[in-house]
């Protein structure tokens, strides 16, 4: 049995972040059940890294306790994570807000992480998925491809479901429970989502700008939104603007069977807009139809889908601001980008990130009830709730 100071289960985000600056001082060893770290984050951004966001608030995430989230985000921000990695050697470029690294590769991201935590002297267990954990007199004992390990201290940041390595046999669940912890329900978040009869099959691949929106069932006049580029497959829709709506349908599905929303194709026209331009349109080239008239507008796969040909210009018009489709269902759970779910916030010390039921146990990152929408969030939380926990485990050892 080899003994060690600290203990960390899971080298995503949040397991490297925590080595890196644990190992400075401590006897670290470091656990990862496949057999390469930080898989997630090296494909994090379409590949690119956007790791935090120049407006980060709270109303961003989908917790029990939106004030847990506040307190952690108020006292490892933004600004801390870009000094953070900056002293690390990499330097951030804002597009719009979304923070990348002037690379734009989130593999050597994750390379200088993993770096990072090498050079502090942390030991490496990749392809070593702990299997076992028990709380001892001064400490815990792991069990990880048949060797025994004691801890004084865990960190417990092994993600959620998504991403999960299909050899693993164990998850979040089994090991913190074995712990004494309960976890709400972790289910896929921020994923594609299934349409019913979908005009759009013909349409397979293609990318559109679009304002999509749905209204709650208690609500119907406030109307939830979110632009951005839509992704079309054959049986649904995809793309970040679904991925940050999908949460709050899939909640409002499990009261109804169905869901309806709109899509507003060319989102940076006005309703007047787009008829002052079909109008000229249809005056400059009156020989033809909508459907040739609209290949220089919106992209020739998708015109199909949208109009015959013959409509009036008003029914037109409607089908490119209100289009209407009926979201029955989630897509494939396997592009899911987070889980929701997980640890429960009121079992866990938001200053320090310990437990509050086991001493010397500490959470960060996904394995928390805690899950943020695309655009660098979950990221910071995995950065904030893994520096919190980093330094209390640095004052109390």
């Amino acid at each position: 049995m080899r003994t060690f100071d600290i203990g960390i289960v899971g080298a995503g985000a949040a397991g490297l972040m925590a080595a890196g600056i644990l190992g400075e001082g401590h006897s670290v060893v470091l656990f990862e059940a496949g057999e390469t770290p930080g898989k997630k984050l090296s494909q994090t951004g379409a590949g690119r890294c956007n790791f935090t966001n120049a407006n980060m608030s709270p109303e961003k995430y989908y917790a029990g306790d939106l004030s847990f989230v506040k307190q952690v985000l108020s006292r490892f921000s933004t600004k801390d994570t870009l000094s953070y990695f900056e002293k690390l050697g990499i330097y951030a470029v804002s597009e719009g807000g979304y923070y990348y690294p002037r690379s734009l590769e989130a593999k050597s991201f994750r390379d200088r992480m993993v770096k990072q935590a090498e050079q502090q002297g942390v030991l490496c267990k990749w392809n070593n998925a702990v299997t076992n954990i028990m709380k001892q007199e001064n400490g815990f004992l792991l069990s990880a491809s048949g060797v025994d390990y004691f801890c004084k201290k865990v960190l417990f940041c092994c993600g959620g479901k998504s991403f999960l390595p299909k050899e693993v046999r164990y998850n979040a669940d089994l090991l913190c429970k074995e712990l004494g912890h309960n976890l709400k329900e972790q289910t896929p978040a921020l994923l594609p989502l299934k349409v019913s009869d979908s005009p759009f099959k013909k349409a397979t691949g293609v990318r559109v700008n679009v304002r999509i929106s749905y209204k709650k069932k208690e609500n119907k006049d406030a109307a939830i939104l979110e632009t951005g580029q839509l992704q079309i497959s054959e049986d649904g829709i995809s793309g970040i603007c679904v991925f940050n709506l999908s949460h709050g349908i899939l909640e409002e599905l499990k009261q109804t069977k169905k869901v309806p929303v709109t899509l507003s194709f060319l989102p940076d026209l006005s309703r007047k807009e787009k008829k002052a331009m079909l109008s000229s349109l249809k005056e400059n080239h009156p020989e033809e139809n909508w459907r040739s008239l609209l290949t220089g507008v919106l992209p020739y796969k998708l015109i199909p889908a949208l109009v015959e040909g013959n409509e009036s210009l008003e029914e037109v018009l409607l089908k490119l601001d209100e289009f209407p489709l009926t979201v029955t269902g989630a897509g494939d759970s396997k592009k899911a980008q987070v889980t929701s779910g997980g640890i429960l916030l009121s079992d866990i010390d938001p200053e320090t990130m310990e437990s509050k039921l086991v001493p010397g146990l500490y959470f960060a990152g996904e394995v928390m009830d805690v899950d943020g929408m695309c655009g660098g969030y979950n990221l910071q939380w995995a950065f904030s709730t893994a520096y919190l926990a980093a330094e209390a485990m640095n004052q109390s050892l």
